[in-house]
Order: C-alpha cells, then sequence, then structure tokens
C-alpha cells in the first residue's frame, strides 16, 4: 500500500522544531537528485501545514562540487525549481584541488563544512539532508564489511537522525526512514523531474557497487537495516548516559573550551586507560571531536 505525503511529513519531521518567528531558516540541502527534491517539496508542505510561508522559512542550498561539467547547470535547474515554488536558493562551491584518492569521503566533508559556515553566516543551526532508508542500508553494509574498528556497535547503527556539527549546526536527515521508491512515488505528482547523477552508475565507487549488489540482494539489505535498529538502540542508551556524564562533570565556556570538572579529571587520572568506564570514554571522545571542529 502507498504512503500519503501526509503520513510521510509525520514520519519525516515529527522531531524538527518549527522555527519561531524571527529564528533563524531552515537549509535544506539539495542536489537536484530524487531524494534530495522530494525533502524540497515535503519540507514546504510541512511548513506551510503550520500556517506559516514556506519561503519566510526555507533556504535551498545546492553544493557544486566541481567535479563534472554538468554541475553548475544542475545547480542553475535547482535554482528554478526553487524560484518556481518561491524558496530562496543559494549555490555553493567547493574549491581549490581535489584529492586522488578517498574523494566521496573528502566531498562529503567539504559538503558539511560548507553547509555548517553558511548556517552559521545567516544564523541558523538547522539543516536537512536528503538521506534516504536506502542510503543507511549502504551506509551499515559498507561498515559491516570493515576489518574492525567498529566493535562497540555504535558505528553499525549508520547514520543518525541528527548529528551535530562544531558551533552547535544540527544535521537533520528526515528521511531516513523512508524509502526512495516511496519518494519517487511521490514526486510522480508534481512536473519537475529530477536529475540523475551519472556517478551513481560509476562502479568505481564503493557505495554503488554496494547499492548495485543491495538491489539484486533485498534481503542483504532487509539485514543490515535489522542490524542498525538494534545497533541504533545501543547507540541511544550510551548517547544518554554519555549525557548525563557530560552535564555532572563538565563545564562548558563560551568557543571551543570544555573543562572536566576537578573530581573527574582525578578520576580519570588515577584509573588508568584500562579502567575508564565506556561512558567516560565515549564522554571525551565527544568533547575531543567536538572541540577539534568534527562532527558527532
Amino acid at each position: 500500500m502507498a504512503i500519503s505525503a501526509r503520513d510521510i511529513i509525520s514520519t519525516a519531521f515529527r522531531d524538527i522544531p518549527v522555527p519561531k518567528s524571527g529564528d533563524g531558516p531552515i537549509i535544506v540541502a539539495v542536489s537536484g537528485g530524487s531524494d534530495s527534491l522530494a525533502l524540497l517539496f515535503l519540507a514546504k508542505a510541512w511548513i506551510e501545514g503550520q500556517g506559516r510561508n514556506a519561503g519566510g522559512v526555507l533556504h535551498a542550498v545546492t553544493i557544486d562540487h566541481g567535479l563534472r561539467p554538468e554541475a553548475a547547470a544542475e545547480a542553475g535547474y535547482v535554482a528554478g525549481v526553487c524560484a518556481g515554488i518561491g524558496v530562496l536558493h543559494t549555490t555553493l562551491a567547493w574549491e581549490g584541488a581535489k584529492p586522488a584518492f578517498g574523494l566521496p569521503d573528502a566531498a562529503r566533508r567539504s559538503r558539511y563544512a560548507l553547509l555548517d559556515q553558511f548556517a552559521h553566516d545567516i544564523g541558523t543551526e538547522t539543516i536537512l539532508t536528503g538521506h534516504t532508508l536506502d542510503d543507511q542500508a549502504e551506509t551499515v553494509f559498507m561498515r559491516m564489511m570493515r576489518p574492525a574498528g567498529e566493535g562497540d556497535g555504535r558505528g553499525l547503527a549508520g547514520m543518525a537522525r541528527k548529528t551535530w556539527l562544531y558551533g552547535g549546526t544540527c544535521i537533520h536527515r528526515p528521511l531516513l526512514s523512508i524509502s526512495r521508491q516511496t519518494l519517487r512515488d511521490y514526486l510522480a505528482g508534481f512536473p519537475q523531474g529530477w536529475i540523475e547523477d551519472p556517478t551513481n552508475l560509476d562502479e568505481s565507487y564503493e557505495r554503488v557497487r554496494v547499492r548495485t549488489l543491495l538491489r539484486s540482494n533485498p534481503s542483504l539489505a532487509a539485514k543490515a537495516l535489522a542490524l542498525a535498529d538494534v545497533s541504533g538502540r545501543m547507540r541511544n542508551v550510551m548517547a544518554r548516559d554519555c549525557a548525563d556524564w557530560l552535564d555532572l562533570n563538565t563545564n562548558v565556556e563560551p568557543g571551543p573550551v570544555y573543562e572536566i570538572r576537578a573530581a573527574a579529571r582525578l578520576a580519570l587520572e588515577g584509573s588508568g586507560p584500562a579502567r575508564i568506564s565506556p561512558v567516560a570514554e565515549h564522554a571525551i571522545q565527544v568533547l575531543v571531536a567536538l572541540a577539534g571542529g568534527r562532527e558527532h
């Protein structure tokens, strides 16, 4: 049975607050592909369902990575779609030399850095991206294939619905429980078409190879998502315990300054690495990540 637009919206935006009058806008990352275009239209319907003018709340952003000659025209297409529905649009460019190896990961980091900086520039903390259930299955399957390093279960939880970036900016992934096909069925009701990125067919990239494998083996995708669900519950428990530890044991100063209170510091110094609790260890990793400007 097809899911209705109302059901998608109630599922996708259930934990994202609608900005109050005077708050900063909500950034919607839109490449022009089916997932992000559906996110744009759904976000517009969500805001308007709250009695607000989407044009005054949403700000679409397209990242031109400078990797394909068509990218500028694609950004222009997205700008035209946004103009047609009354939503502000900005194109940001990834400038400078591109790495010879690890390009997808470098592009991802640059994308988040550009979005984070733009959010600060326009005075907002909220960014929406169009990651879907399909992306989640691919991410978890790729992590399953890693030789080591994900043993605590949190990495196998896949992408979180929220990721905090340095400075308080928050990436929301509202479509993470929605399949790509559901979104494409939804887009069938709109005259605007989506862009097919040829990179998504290039099997020199690991994610594309995994996507092809999971499409032909749906049971593998289902197992990856089941693992993500269990691991996600583990991550949520750890996150709650970590938040409690940080609240009890740290002071936060303006800027990237975090002070561990004296009692906790003495306990950590006296315990040695082998005796530090998993919660305290993870909490310190969070502090180091945030102070270093990394996402968490």
